[in-house]
Parts: C-alpha cells; sequence; structure tokens
C-alpha cells in the first residue's frame, strides 16, 4: 500500500545552497553566533570552525514567527558516507544564540511538508540505504525540538514472479519493517 504525500524532488536548491561564509541573508553577529552553534557538532574535528563555515545552509521561516531557522549540512567524503548521506541539523535563533531542534547524522535529501505540529512545518529525511532503497523519516515539532514520529521504506524495484528485479517509475512506500 502507497502512503501519499510523499515527493522526491528535495534538492539544496529548494531552500539554498550557500555556506555559512557566502550567504548574503546572515548578518556578522549571526554568522558568528550559527558558526559557534555548528562548530560544537564538529568537536571531534581538528578544525571544527573551518567544516562549520563550509557548511551548506538555507535559511526558512518553519514557524512563521518572520525569524528563519537554519538548515545545514556539511558535505564532503570526510564526513558523508559514500552513498551521500551526511549529517543534518536545524538551528533556531534564541536571544543572540542558535540551539539545535533536529538532529539526524545521516541525511541524502529533506523535504519540508506542508504540513504542521505545534505551529511547526514537518520534515521528511531520506536516507539511501542502496541505489534502489531509501528509508524516510518523519519529524515534527513537539516538546521544544523536532522528534521522529514515522518511518517508511521507499523502494524503486521488486522482485518478480518471474524471479527478476524491476524498476519502478515511482517508488513503492511502506511503513518501516520493525
Amino acid at each position: 500500500k502507497q502512503t501519499p504525500g510523499f515527493q522526491f524532488d528535495w534538492r539544496w536548491s529548494d531552500v539554498g545552497s550557500q555556506t555559512v561564509t557566502t550567504s548574503k541573508d546572515i548578518n556578522e553577529a549571526d554568522r558568528t553566533a550559527l558558526l559557534v552553534a555548528l562548530a560544537a557538532q564538529f568537536k571531534d574535528s581538528p578544525k571544527p570552525m573551518e567544516q562549520a563555515a563550509q557548511t551548506h545552509v538555507g535559511l526558512v521561516d518553519l514557524n512563521g514567527d518572520g525569524v528563519p531557522e537554519i538548515i545545514c549540512q556539511p558535505s564532503g567524503n570526510h564526513i558523508c558516507s559514500p552513498t551521500g548521506n551526511c549529517p543534518f541539523w536545524v538551528f533556531q535563533k534564541t536571544g543572540t544564540k542558535y540551539r539545535l531542534i533536529l538532529e539526524k547524522g545521516a541525511v541524502q535529501g529533506f523535504a519540508i511538508r506542508p504540513t504542521r505540529t505545534n505551529g511547526y512545518s514537518d520534515f521528511v529525511l531520506g536516507m539511501h540505504g542502496s541505489a534502489t532503497s531509501q528509508g524516510l523519516f518523519v519529524y515534527q515539532f513537539r516538546d521544544g525540538r523536532y522528534r521522529r514520529t514515522g518511518c517508511y521504506d521507499a523502494d524503486w524495484t521488486y522482485l518478480g514472479k518471474d524471479g527478476e528485479y524491476h524498476d519502478l517509475e515511482e517508488p513503492r512506500i511502506t511503513p518501516c519493517k520493525k
């Protein structure tokens, strides 16, 4: 059975592909605060501030308060898996600092859903397991941060009665196996 509503056209270009240092939408004070918050995510790196500065960012107002949250994802072989799964973070500005409100260790793509929970847009985060399968994780805002509320498997192939694998034009989406 298909689970409707998931879109698979996730691109950084949808929210922006600038880095922390090249974004023209972040003022200097906020840039410094965001770099500090991001550097904490790279605490085991020999150069946490350098990695923080090169992290891709997208500014999106997820709760409609007029202050954009910052979607962040680093890139590169040193931090991402061979299938392109990279850490993923969302920060919210609180005063003069940024606090982490969503963290997932391995994400290849994401979608900001049109649905909202507690005033915040919902997310679907996708993690590739292979060239033909992907795990989809639904996150909703609860108790001050995003929490995982659903899990689905998306498969682009199926094993036919003929013993052969066949490609699908649209993925078959099913709840995760427990």
